[in-house]
């Protein structure tokens, strides 16, 4: 496991796209700073932490399977619960999660560990790509940066189909 941050704390997260038509973002806190990208052809990517490199991998490009690596090994992963549905299961040795809408049709999205809401991410308004997130409990800030990773995906396969 990579030397990261503790927990991260109560926060408020800016998530700022990198230009105007990018899905690439840029997020900041007080004590939180992360880069995530996504390749140009794929639904795989990155996340920059605290200068650390995770991976986005999709081991098959038909399947609704994620992995988050660090150095070729897997720190978490990801997995649609249902091709109909924007939900995703994710686990990891430190936790499992959940990250789902807030409700049918939206673009704001819960975290949600043992039916505990541990975070909202939040679009600033409903014609930007500028996002918010809101921690209300503690989680692993490579946790958060995937989680929001994962709901740019499916902003970015709706504005795409």
């Amino acid at each position: 496991m990579p030397d990261i941050k503790p927990n991260l704390q109560l926060e408020t997260i800016r998530c700022l796209p990198k230009g105007i038509c990018s899905w690439n973002f840029n997020l900041s806190g007080e004590a939180f700073a992360a880069d995530v990208a996504f390749n140009l052809m794929s639904e795989q990517g990155q996340i920059l932490l605290d200068g650390l490199v995770f991976e986005v991998v999709k081991p098959t490009m038909f399947d609704g399977h994620w992995k988050l690596e660090y150095k070729d090994q897997e720190v978490a992963s990801a997995s649609k619960t249902t091709a109909l549905l924007r939900v995703f299961e994710v686990s990891s040795v430190e936790a499992v999660f959940s990250v789902r809408p807030a409700f049918a049709m939206s673009n704001s999205f819960l975290i949600e560990q043992d039916g505990v809401v541990m975070g909202r991410i939040v679009p600033d308004h409903m014609f930007t790509r500028r996002a918010t997130i809101h921690m209300d409990h503690e989680m692993q800030p490579h946790h958060v940066a995937f989680a929001f990773w994962l709901t740019v995906l499916m902003r970015r396969r709706a504005a795409q189909s």
